[in-house]
C-alpha cells in the first residue's frame, strides 16, 4: 500500500504542476500534504526560472528509432531556447532518468531545436524536504555528455527491438 500511496503522490503532484503551468494556479488544498509541499516547491522554482511552458504531456516519437515518449514539459528559456523539464517525485535523480530524458530530447528534435534539458526532483514525503534540479548528464558521481547519453539510449532501444524480435 505504501508504494500505491507514493505513486498517488507523484500523480497528484504532476497534475497540480500541470494545472499551475496551464492556469497559473493549482488546487493544492485538495492534495495530500506531501504533494502540496512538492507542488509549492516547484511553483517557487518555476516562478523564478524565467521558463515558459510550450507543451505539456504531449506524446512525441522517433520514426527512425521506432519509439515514443511523453515529456512532462517542453519549455522555452528566453536565453537558451527550447528544452525539456522532466519532473520526478522520488528520493533521488537516478541515472536511468538521464537516459529517459535523452530519449525525449532525441524524439523532440523532430519537433523543435532542443538545446537544454533538466530533471526536477520534487519531494515525495514530508520528511524529504529537498527540491533538486540536475542538468541532463549531470549525474551525482560524474558528468556524461549528451553524445554519450544518446549512444547509451539508442543502444537500449536497439536491444529492446532485438529482444522483441523486431527488425532494427
Amino acid at each position: 500500500e505504501a508504494a500505491g500511496q507514493a505513486a498517488n503522490i507523484g500523480t497528484d503532484t504532476h497534475q497540480a504542476i500541470h494545472a499551475f503551468l496551464r492556469d497559473g494556479k493549482a488546487e493544492t488544498s485538495r492534495l495530500p500534504q506531501a504533494a502540496q509541499w512538492a507542488e509549492l516547491a516547484f511553483e517557487d522554482w518555476w516562478s523564478q526560472s524565467g521558463l515558459r511552458a510550450v507543451r505539456m504531456e504531449i506524446p512525441i516519437w522517433s520514426l527512425e528509432h521506432r519509439y515514443a515518449c511523453t515529456p512532462d514539459i517542453i519549455a522555452e528559456d528566453p536565453e537558451r531556447g527550447l528544452g525539456i523539464a522532466e519532473v520526478k517525485s522520488s528520493k533521488g535523480i537516478y541515472d536511468n532518468y538521464h537516459l529517459q530524458v535523452m530519449g525525449q530530447v532525441i524524439a523532440a528534435r523532430n519537433w523543435g531545436d532542443i538545446r537544454w534539458a533538466k530533471i526536477i526532483r520534487v519531494p515525495k514525503h514530508l520528511d524529504d524536504p529537498a527540491f533538486e534540479i540536475k542538468d541532463l548528464g549531470d549525474l551525482y558521481d560524474r558528468k556524461l555528455s549528451w553524445e554519450q547519453l544518446e549512444h547509451a539510449f539508442l543502444a537500449i532501444v536497439q536491444a529492446w527491438h532485438i529482444l522483441k524480435m523486431e527488425q532494427p
